[in-house]
């Protein structure tokens, strides 16, 4: 388990530096894919969340260098690089914290939306997307579900979810050996066939219990408000 994790509100880590290897990576830049270069770098530890379960990437500096994309290989968190480290060099890790919190506010968003939806009207949650924000625009999370929402019934859980960020709900973070019967009452799609160590659960009061590896708020009051925007059919396509 990263430190990320562990500590999602910490914003700054000194850790050592472990690998470092030249490499190109596909990004998304100005709005199209293109190959970049840079280096795969990992570390003793790290601040930054590495994309998964729905949640995006972290953004930042490394010893004044930036950080374009965090992903997981396995059990290490790689990171792509704009420049080199040298390995065995303590650095300081600096996250983006304003990118991190939005993430961090979607992310328990969704758990809220998405256990109000189920557990008071049977509609389920399929998938989601995360917006991708940023200091200059703000995006739209979407959550894909197994059945329409009436526009009245949209409205009601809006004030559910808000009523219960009003209520300063707390959200805990707790580890499970896999195994544990206490993990057969969570809700969950499975755990990745790489996955390895505990497990973890998020736990909203009484509202929801989860299984995620992201990073989520500590109280439901740091989400501020929801507000539910629109539904739309989604297409199917046949092969």
């Amino acid at each position: 388990m990263f430190y990320c994790q562990r500590e999602s509100y910490s914003r700054e880590l000194e850790t050592e530096v472990i690998s470092c290897s030249a490499t190109s990576r596909q990004l998304d830049t100005a709005g199209r894919k293109a190959k970049v270069d840079g280096f795969e770098v990992t570390f003793k530890e790290t601040v930054f969340f590495p994309e998964g379960g729905g949640q995006n990437a972290d953004k930042g500096l490394v010893g004044g260098v930036e950080v374009l994309d965090v992903y997981r290989r396995g059990t290490v968190a790689v990171h792509f690089l704009a420049g080199e480290l040298q390995p065995g060099s303590v650095v300081r890790q600096s996250l983006d914290w304003n990118r991190r919190f939005d993430n961090m506010q979607q992310h328990s968003g969704q758990h809220l939306v998405s256990a109000v939806l189920e557990r008071e009207y049977n509609i389920n949650t399929t998938a989601w997307w995360m917006a991708e924000s940023s200091e200059n625009k703000v995006g739209l999370s979407y959550i894909e579900l197994d059945k329409p929402v009436p526009p009245e019934t949209l409205s009601l859980v809006e004030e559910r979810c808000n009523s219960a960020i009003q209520d300063a709900i707390p959200v805990s973070v707790k580890l499970f050996q896999i195994g544990d019967p206490e993990l057969d009452a969570a809700h969950t799609r499975g755990l990745p066939a790489d996955h390895a160590g505990p497990v973890r659960l998020i736990q909203m009061g009484e509202i929801d219990s989860n299984l995620c590896c992201g990073t989520h708020v500590s109280n439901l009051s740091h989400l501020q408000a929801i507000k539910l925007l629109f539904t739309e059919k989604m297409a199917l396509k046949s092969i």
